[in-house]
């Protein structure tokens, strides 16, 4: 089982989705994970920088939806293909800084939810 799940639902987002991918290898260098990129049918060529991303990565699973269904339906996928401890749900645009995963995992683990 691994530690952390890291589920995040990409559309058109080529440009950032690498970038993304490599903070959390970074952020989680010490830590047991799985990313899980799940494609919704984006019209750029997002799922295609995804294939190359988990050929480059063995910890990314790349998923790719055949219609657009929704951020909230994405995410559901990735749920359900998580098999992390703990899963964190982020956004693929980068606000949130994929370093703040740990700040979050160490609270976790003291018992908070």
């Amino acid at each position: 089982m691994k530690e952390l799940s890291i589920v995040i639902p990409v559309y058109n987002s080529f440009e950032c989705v690498k970038e993304l991918s490599n903070q959390i290898q970074d952020a989680l260098k010490n830590i047991e994970y799985e990313q899980i990129m799940i494609n919704d049918c984006s019209k750029d060529s997002s799922w295609e920088e995804i294939q190359k991303i988990c050929a480059e990565n063995k910890n990314v699973i790349g998923i790719n939806l055949r219609k657009n269904s929704g951020q909230d339906s994405a995410i559901l996928t990735g749920l359900n293909y998580a098999k992390g401890k703990y899963i964190v749900i982020m956004d693929d645009d980068l606000q949130h800084s994929p370093y703040d995963i740990l700040k979050l995992y160490e609270e976790i683990k003291k018992g908070f939810d």
